[in-house]
């Protein structure tokens, strides 16, 4: 189980474009886990969980702009995580699925398919600001 917060030394942007507060991203594979926070964060203070027992306690703990989740976490799914999410009230457009698998229906839940783009999720982040 390990969390960490990446915090960009960056000034917010500017132009009157929104910024988020956090994001939680959750992956057990550390090398995705640094390399999206490493981008992400230029967009928002990103806490990181390696597993779902982890996120879900954080899920209680804190509150969070936004979630990008691995389907295929050590101790669950990220479906677990997404329904923690949506019990709190939160809304299923903040939440993205990031997975291998291609038998997601995207009816569900917003997917992104590994191997991604980092720039699909920094475009995530700006609607979830933006409110779109």
């Amino acid at each position: 189980m390990m969390a960490a917060a990446y915090r960009t030394e960056e000034p917010a942007p500017s132009g009157g474009r929104a910024r988020l507060r956090r994001v939680l991203l959750v992956d057990d594979d550390p090398l995705v886990r640094r390399a999206l926070a490493s981008i992400l964060q230029l967009d928002a203070e990103v806490v990181t969980a390696s597993d779902r027992r982890t996120a879900l306690g954080m899920l209680e703990q804190s509150r969070f702009d936004a979630i990008i989740c691995d389907h295929d976490l050590p101790d669950g799914t990220g479906f677990d995580v997404l329904e923690t999410w949506a019990r709190a009230g939160r809304p299923a457009s903040r939440f993205v699925l990031h997975t291998g698998r291609r038998d997601i229906d995207p009816a569900e839940v917003r997917v992104v398919l590994k191997p991604s783009d980092p720039s699909v999720f920094r475009s995530f982040l700006r609607e979830v600001a933006e409110g779109t």
